[in-house]
């Protein structure tokens, strides 16, 4: 085998050195997407449960909630921004919502999966 044949197989085991890296990377990529969803998913699960442990262990909040489904009920001004501020509480997390938990919302909303 001269130097020319050594050269060309050199280039050969390179070139395939290369695809496996990339190949590699890939994969590495995808599992990386793969943890970041599950880990958004997580928190958008831990963030509807606080709004509900908020809902059920304060029964103020349960109260202002049951004012509010009462037809001809009246609220304070003071009920009415606490009312504004829990109903704005959910729709924080939504806007993030891709690939979630939650597909009808994110659907809905025209939120893309990642």
């Amino acid at each position: 085998m001269n130097w020319d044949a050594m050269g060309a197989l050199g280039k050969i085991v390179g070139a395939i050195a290369v695809i496996a890296t990339l190949v590699y990377l890939a994969r590495q990529v995808r599992q990386s997407v793969g943890f970041a969803r599950v880990s958004q998913n997580r928190l958008l699960v831990e963030s509807d449960e606080d709004i509900n442990d908020l809902i059920v262990a304060n029964p103020a909040v349960t109260e202002l909630l049951a004012g509010l489904e009462q037809e001809g009920n009246v609220i304070s001004a003071a009920e009415n921004i606490r009312a504004r501020h829990l109903a704005a509480r959910p729709m924080n997390f939504l806007p993030f919502c891709t690939n979630c938990v939650y597909p009808w919302i994110c659907k809905r909303r025209g939120v893309r999966n990642i």
